[in-house]
């Protein structure tokens, strides 16, 4: 703790502290969970150098799970003699979340759904990864693509033009013009064909 003041600048009030079972991953992550219910995960980076193999287990599965940042001390040089890195040859290291990973896998699985007229199960898989992946974006641009050419595939042109007129509203600054102008120009056919059929009724 007096190392912490000393390096920080904090004070010993605005350290929270909490003893764990060091080798009980469970405990680790309930610690964790506990500790940023009431903060913003942009805030927390959970540093994971030189804990004990059950301890850097918990930290970052919590840290997966709830989208945190997970880093240590990385080193470019290592001297075996002494085993210990070279100094100097240290750097921080941000670890990946595999969770992101693990959704370009199932956006893939959207398209080829998208793709086979399988409108039901893309929506299914990104209703999944809405809270997991962290490019909530693509997520939620490709759940309304997909509910729209749903509606156009069941001939509801009502609820299409709906959900065509919200994605341009919504998307348009975060897709590129050819998707922008595919979707308008699904939105153009489709008031076409509603306004004939309408005529001829």
């Amino acid at each position: 703790m007096n190392m912490i003041v000393q390096w920080t600048g904090l004070n010993i009030a605005q350290i929270e502290k909490e003893r764990i079972d060091s080798s009980d991953v469970a405990d680790v992550y309930r610690a964790i969970k506990k500790f940023i219910r009431a903060k913003s995960p942009e805030e927390i980076l959970i540093d994971i150098t030189g804990g004990k193999k059950s301890m850097v287990g918990g930290a970052v599965m919590v840290g997966n799970l709830l989208q945190i940042d997970t880093g240590y001390v990385d080193y470019e040089d290592y001297m075996p003699d002494i085993r210990q890195p070279k100094p100097g040859s240290e750097y921080p290291n941000i670890l990946k979340n595999p969770l992101a990973v693990f959704g370009d896998i199932e956006i893939e699985r959207v398209h080829e759904a998208f793709n086979h007229y399988n409108f039901d199960m893309g929506l299914d898989i990104l209703s999944f990864l809405e809270d997991k992946i962290e490019d909530i974006w693509k997520v939620k641009i490709l759940k309304k693509l997909t509910q729209l050419y749903k509606e156009v595939y069941n001939f509801d042109y009502a609820k299409a033009i709906q959900l065509a007129e919200e994605f341009i509203k919504s998307f348009s600054h975060r897709v590129d013009a050819t998707l922008l102008g595919s979707v308008q120009n699904t939105l153009d056919i489709i008031t076409y064909s509603r306004g004939r059929k309408a005529s001829r009724l």
